[in-house]
């Protein structure tokens, strides 16, 4: 066999691995759509997230994942406090359960630290079918209010499609 047969071979039997475009995240299972935060959103990797965008203007990040191979099933709000593992001084600010996707997701603005650094995080986790999703915006306490309404598009775009259950 020659070696770009082989290869092709090799390469058919693997995933291409994660993929984003119009929108649409892709990732073996994984599988979701994202809203348009337009403005000089652009993207950027960060260790651990699916999808995470820097905006220099507000110097915030936006991030989403997504889980489809979990084993457990805790609660949504024990999977938020997840989110701020690193964080200290929180005071939550806002603490809901809301709509999304057409299931019930938790939301939360905090206002915490990092590194002694003030922050401000809005958080959502989803749980749809089998899957896990998590959102976050973070930018610093004077910087947060101007990219607001660019995250609440994002996440108002967020859909997953309904999954086969196993």
């Amino acid at each position: 066999m020659s070696r770009v047969a082989l290869c092709l071979v090799l390469l058919s039997g693997c995933g291409a691995g994660p993929t984003f475009s119009r929108g649409v995240f892709r990732d073996g299972d994984v599988v979701f759509r994202i809203g348009d935060l337009g403005g000089d959103w652009r993207r950027v990797e960060v260790a651990g997230n699916d999808l995470a965008f820097h905006s220099r203007t507000v110097a915030g990040v936006v991030a989403i994942n997504g889980d489809c191979d979990r084993d457990n099933d805790p609660p949504l709000r024990q999977l938020l406090m997840q989110l701020l593992i690193g964080f200290t001084e929180r005071e939550f600010l806002t603490e809901e359960a809301i709509p999304l996707d057409g299931r019930e997701a938790m939301h939360a603005i905090v206002r915490a630290r990092i590194d002694g650094v003030p922050m401000l995080l809005d958080l959502f986790v989803l749980k749809k079918d089998e899957c896990l999703y998590d959102f976050s915006y973070v930018a610093p306490p004077g910087e947060f209010e101007r990219a607001r309404g660019d995250y609440e598009a994002f996440v108002r775009g967020f859909a997953a499609p309904m999954r086969r259950q196993r």
